[in-house]
């Protein structure tokens, strides 16, 4: 199956990035919605503060992505990225430019009257700007979407062996990438001119960081799934198959990289188990206790501590729901009282007001 986001995140290996920026422009783009856009709360100044790269030099980043093919991808909104599909063929002074720029709204509410005259052009002139401007991809990120929706290839097999399990990342859809031995000699030799020397050097130094950055990222998503696997040791090794809440910190901690590294790894990713193909985020909870699919998982492990802690109460003074949340945090369960309170009631508890002897 081809793979367009694979081939579009590819061209990264040839902007000169170190890893840290590599890692950071990786995030920028598997952060954006099917169209190929950022989420409005996705801010580049407040993700590049967490890199340690600064405004200006992330912002620069920002513009190299949106450069790539197809052009403007990862832009914040409509106009950038039309912006970004017209810079090869017009300058920033041009009018198409400054239109789309400063008048787009007036453009696509058809209200020629006010954008001529600013020009000093005829409307039938705006008229013609604006079938340019139509011929445009205002949705790039479908170009890089999946060929095909209607299967799922796993990205990583988890395997019971000999009672533990093993991590194998499937990379079967990926080539094997290697440099050609003829470009190796070209520069040890004496052969050929120092420009041509020169160029196939870069050449091979991007092509290097190419298949460096593809091997960090099979490791980075070996390293995120094991960890997976330690820390929802009960979903693995016990038969009830309980996830226990858990946010991408916890792994990023565990493993001394990025929240926002784990969210990506895990993002769109499926791992084939003995238990069936799970997406890798199922085993996260966005807030730990809210009502999500992974709540529904894991909500009885919270029922049975409830239980637990109302039976070894004493009648006299019975612990309060928030009493409950404090208890289960203390067991690495972070729960709203809201969702004690109705565990509670869907048990048919009364509550601590009620249940008091005296």
């Amino acid at each position: 199956k081809e793979n367009r986001f694979e081939q579009f995140i590819e061209q990264l290996a040839y902007l000169g990035l170190n890893e840290i920026e590599d890692e950071f422009a990786g995030d920028m783009i598997e952060s954006c919605n099917e169209y190929g856009f950022l989420p409005e709360d996705y801010i580049i100044k407040q993700v590049a503060k967490e890199y340690g790269i600064s405004v200006n030099r992330a912002e620069e980043i920002h513009t190299m992505i949106m450069d790539m093919y197809p052009k403007g991808i990862t832009a914040r909104n409509i106009v950038e990225c039309l912006l970004a599909q017209l810079k090869d063929s017009y300058d920033e002074d041009s009018i198409i430019y400054r239109i789309v720029k400063d008048d787009f709204d007036n453009l696509i509410h058809k209200r020629y009257f006010k954008i001529a005259p600013k020009y000093q052009v005829s409307q039938d002139y705006v008229i013609k700007i604006r079938d340019i401007i139509a011929g445009l991809d205002p949705k790039p990120g479908l170009r890089i979407s999946e060929v095909s929706e209607d299967y799922i290839t796993p990205d990583v097999i988890i395997k019971l062996v000999d009672d533990d399990f093993e991590v194998i990342i499937n990379d079967f859809y990926s080539p094997n990438l290697s440099i050609n031995p003829h470009y190796k000699q070209m520069i040890s030799t004496k052969l050929y001119d120092k420009d041509t020397v020169k160029y196939v050097r870069e050449k091979i130094n991007s092509a290097r960081f190419l298949i460096k950055s593809i091997y960090m990222r099979r490791r980075t998503m070996e390293r995120v799934v094991r960890a997976i696997i330690k820390h929802q040791y009960d979903f693995f090794f016990n038969p009830e198959r309980i996830l226990h809440p858990m946010t991408y910190s916890v792994i990023a901690e565990d493993l001394g990289i990025s929240e926002s590294t784990v969210s990506r790894v895990v993002k769109d990713k499926y791992a084939d188990t003995p238990f069936g193909i799970i997406p890798l985020k199922n085993f996260f909870s966005p807030t730990a206790g809210q009502d999500t699919n992974f709540e529904s998982i894991s909500r009885q492990k919270v029922k049975n501590c409830i239980m637990n802690y109302i039976e070894d109460e004493d009648p006299d003074t019975p612990i309060s729901d928030q009493d409950i949340v404090e208890k289960l945090r203390e067991d690495n369960m972070f729960v709203s009282r809201r969702i004690v309170a109705k565990y509670r009631d869907e048990m048919g508890i009364l509550n601590s007001r009620l249940r008091r002897r005296s």
